[in-house]
């Protein structure tokens, strides 16, 4: 009923207008700070594993991450 009254004072209009968003805390380490263990841990392959990709697969792999 608000955004669509043609009635609504300009000072109503305003006041909407310059609603604050509320601020939230983070409560938790976004990375590391969990108990649960459902995060994926990085390195995700070891570093002397040899993954055999073709030329086409790394190329691949690095237009996805440039985007």
């Amino acid at each position: 009923d608000v955004c669509n009254s043609r009635d609504l004072p300009e000072l109503e209009i305003i006041s909407l207008l310059e609603e604050q968003l509320p601020v939230y805390k983070l409560r938790a380490d976004t990375v590391f700070g969990y108990e649960q263990d459902d995060w994926l841990h990085t390195p995700l392959v070891e570093p002397d594993v040899v993954l055999d990709l073709t030329t086409e697969q790394i190329e691949e792999t690095l237009k996805y991450f440039c985007k």
